[in-house]
């Protein structure tokens, strides 16, 4: 799949890579290492993990390396499934993967690669619930940190959906690896002080960061689909996450959004003209960024807040009960505001 990875390991190191690739594909015991420390080679069993998510049957959760006085490494590789049902498993999930790539509206391998992600992106978000058991519990959940995860079982923690991505990505064309880290988030469905994944995406300018996990934990409160983390550049991604991945030159620059559809603002007078627009256009949800210079968030959210309650009256059929539902990420400076009536949407 991809070789992300690989490709920045020492010709030594590939060769070590390329004997634990063999051995976990052809369902060996174990296999060994030498010519380089036990860390290491504990990073490079990962790396294989991290490059093939094809590989959901290896428990790279649990990685047992022994060492011998002056003698090399040794990994005892464990394994999720008897290598008979992982090979049934292997088939199924094929045949799962083909069926979705053949859906009415997925791209061609090859096409763009914003629409690849996007798609790939969506499909994630509307199709797949974040996994609490698993997270609090990874050892009776172990699927939920796999492929098998989001495309069998529809159940997945950050770990298995960044290794969909990248599965789905690489079938289609796109360099989508996954890397790791912390996210550092407020916002009470995306903090953890467990460890997090997501994801590179490799666009025309290098690479760009995409955080599927994050954007499928923020869109289900409000059931709005959202992109506060799609192809965004490292300085935003840093804005909330902590990369410990060491990452291959070619950072790109960041295909947002909010860049992408026009609303992306930086100060309160853009922001409130956009929203005058939507406003007059019958819509009923606002989903922008703004991230001004002259003002905190916490004082652009007051000034937007007081703005949209001032305004929507004016909208609204007489007589109609209407809440503001509001769930903003400041980290981000991303505002969500979707005004509702008793019994659904406006």
């Amino acid at each position: 799949m991809s070789d992300y990875f690989f490709r920045g390991l020492s010709a030594h190191e590939k060769k070590i890579y390329d004997r634990v690739l063999d051995a976990v594909r052809t369902y060996q015991g174990s296999v060994k290492a030498g010519g380089l420390s036990r860390d290491r080679f504990a990073e490079l069993i990962l790396f294989t993990g991290a490059d093939h998510p094809e590989l959901f049957y290896v428990d790279y959760k649990r990685v047992e390396i022994i060492s011998g006085p002056g003698g090399p490494h040794t990994w005892r590789i464990g394994y999720l499934y008897p290598e008979k049902l992982a090979r049934s498993e292997a088939a199924a999930l094929e045949k799962r993967t083909q069926a979705l790539l053949s859906l009415p509206g997925a791209p061609f391998k090859g096409a763009d690669a914003l629409v690849i992600c996007r798609w790939v992106h969506d499909l994630i978000v509307k199709n797949v619930e974040y996994d609490d058991e698993a997270l609090a519990d990874s050892a009776a959940h172990p699927e939920a940190y796999t492929i098998l995860g989001a495309l069998k079982s529809k159940r997945a923690v950050c770990q298995g959906i960044a290794l969909t991505v990248s599965y789905l990505g690489e079938r289609l064309g796109v360099d989508m690896p996954m890397i790791q880290g912390k996210g550092l988030s407020a916002i009470p469905a995306m903090s953890s002080s467990h460890g997090h994944a997501w994801n590179l995406a490799k666009a025309d300018s290098g690479y760009v960061h995409l955080d599927v996990t994050w954007d499928l934990c923020i869109s289900k409160p409000l059931h709005f689909l959202r992109y506060d983390y799609f192809c965004i550049d490292e300085a935003d991604i840093l804005r909330d996450h902590v990369i410990t991945d060491a990452l291959l030159p070619g950072r790109g620059v960041g295909e947002s959004y909010f860049a992408r559809t026009g609303c992306d603002f930086t100060d309160f007078a853009s922001c409130k003209d956009w929203l005058q627009g939507q406003m007059a256009a019958q819509k009923h949800t606002f989903y922008f960024r703004c991230r001004s210079k002259k003002e905190s968030y916490g004082q652009l959210e007051q000034k937007l807040t007081r703005y949209v309650e001032r305004k929507c009256p004016d909208m609204i059929p007489f007589g109609m009960q209407v809440e503001i539902q509001t769930q903003h990420n400041p980290e981000q400076g991303v505002f969500l505001y979707k005004l509702t009536k008793t019994g659904g949407n406006v």
